[in-house]
């Protein structure tokens, strides 16, 4: 018998997605100067990223393409508290995802699945 857990993030079919994922990384992002938007193009075949906050916390915004809104302490899609580790499904259509520190001197680490 299968058991699925709540707390795993699910595919777009609703599938439960073990983490670590079964698949390699497709692209990886560490980044000590993260400041005002900092934008990370995602590979075209991901589907899942974890986020490492290192040393403040982290915002981020999903977008479907460089440039536009700039994600914000107002305007952003999730946050990552400093010291964490989190995983998120990548939505259907999201190109690109931006992030912001909380506070100076964040580091941020982006695997992508």
């Amino acid at each position: 018998m299968t058991r699925n857990s709540p707390l795993l993030p699910r595919d777009d079919e609703g599938d439960q997605i073990n983490l670590p994922p079964d698949k390699s990384i497709l692209a990886k992002t560490y980044d000590t100067t993260i400041s005002a938007d900092t934008q990370v193009a995602l590979n075209s075949s991901t589907r899942l990223v974890e986020i490492s906050a290192i040393t403040q916390g982290i915002l981020f915004k999903n977008k479907t393409a460089s440039g536009g809104t700039a994600v914000s302490t107002t305007n952003f899609d999730g946050f990552v508290a400093s010291g964490s580790t989190r995983h998120y499904v990548v939505p259907e259509g999201i190109t690109h995802m931006s992030f912001i520190e909380q506070a100076a001197s964040a580091t941020l680490i982006v695997i992508e699945y």
